[in-house]
């Protein structure tokens, strides 16, 4: 009788799968054993490995099942080195529920070297308008992924956690695999919410979010009367009651700036609905509360009147003009 030592972990059962032992036998994980990445491309004189859509037949998790990874792996990790593989893509909020949809490249290489890894996590960073990559970002988690229609590439479904910037001192680097990474500093909102008198206005801001606003048809508040209005721009049943449900509870106003960073994420969700202007890049920029619930706060009055364009002094009251 020949016993095997079955390592713990996905990893693990990877590991025994490659035994000769293990011949012919058929994984409830895997559909197939794993194989190498075959394809090659050259970039920057340098040969890569690079994955296509079907790589990822190996891997359980598709067809809308959620990724359950081990996340002590990721904790250990960032206790060590604060390290995070990079994507300079789309610029996203903190909350907010991301789909990409990826066929080939060294950005399908990342998304499986993070299944692989068991640690389903790297920073988003967005693009600026001016060129270049954005110096803050988010921390996104990897859901999970489904085949698109033909089969031909991965739709991955991402949600916003941590909000983050790069390492002033080492910034963004290329690793030997092709993709950037960073050392990167995790942002406590809380820490950067001014002196007493900027957290008071902050919160007086804040509370305009959600407080009764006589400017509104009966007495709304300003959040209450944007819903309203939005329902009737949806573009399929459901699309705004689904967001709500992706951002999960609003925070209270004596946080503001995590209050400003859910109502960003309502009014500029992804994809957009073309509602309101965009601020998700100056609102992940502002240093302080106040400079963030104040950004907020002028694109919804703006998008309110954008959906409403009834005159101000008949409608809105004489409160912003």
């Amino acid at each position: 009788m020949i016993l095997l030592k079955v390592p713990v972990g996905l990893m693990g059962l990877f590991l025994a799968l490659q035994s000769p032992c293990c011949a012919g036998f058929v994984s409830p994980i895997f559909s197939r054993p794993p194989r190498p990445l075959t394809s090659s491309v050259t970039e920057r004189g340098r040969t890569q490995r690079s994955s296509t859509a079907d790589d990822f037949s190996s891997f359980g998790g598709g067809g809308g099942e959620d990724i359950n990874l081990m996340n002590s792996l990721r904790t250990r990790i960032e206790a060590q080195t604060n390290q995070l593989p990079l994507i300079f893509r789309d610029t996203l909020l903190p909350r907010q529920v991301h789909k990409m949809t990826i066929k080939q490249g060294l950005m399908l290489d990342l998304i499986r070297d993070r299944f692989k890894q068991e640690s389903p996590y790297f920073g988003m960073m967005g693009l600026r308008q001016t060129g270049g990559g954005m110096t803050r970002g988010v921390e996104v988690e990897l859901m999970g992924y489904d085949w698109n229609q033909f089969k031909t590439g991965i739709t991955v479904r991402l949600k916003a956690r941590r909000l983050l910037e790069l390492d002033d001192k080492d910034g963004a680097y290329e690793t030997n695999q092709g993709w950037m990474q960073s050392k990167v500093r995790y942002i406590d909102t809380s820490k950067e919410e001014g002196d007493m008198m900027n957290l008071a206005v902050a919160m007086s801001q804040a509370r305009e979010f959600t407080d009764p606003n006589e400017s509104m048809n009966e007495s709304k508040s300003l959040v209450d009367q944007w819903l309203e209005l939005a329902r009737t721009k949806e573009t399929s049943a459901g699309q705004i009651d689904q967001l709500l449900n992706d951002l999960g509870p609003m925070p209270s106003w004596n946080q503001p700036s995590e209050c400003a960073f859910w109502v960003g994420a309502l009014i500029n969700p992804t994809p957009a609905l073309g509602l309101a202007y965009d601020i998700r890049q100056p609102l992940l920029m502002a240093d302080s509360a106040e400079d963030r619930t104040q950004i907020v706060l002028d694109a919804l009055w703006n998008s309110i009147q954008r959906m409403d364009p009834r005159p101000r002094f008949e409608h809105y009251g004489l409160r912003r003009q």
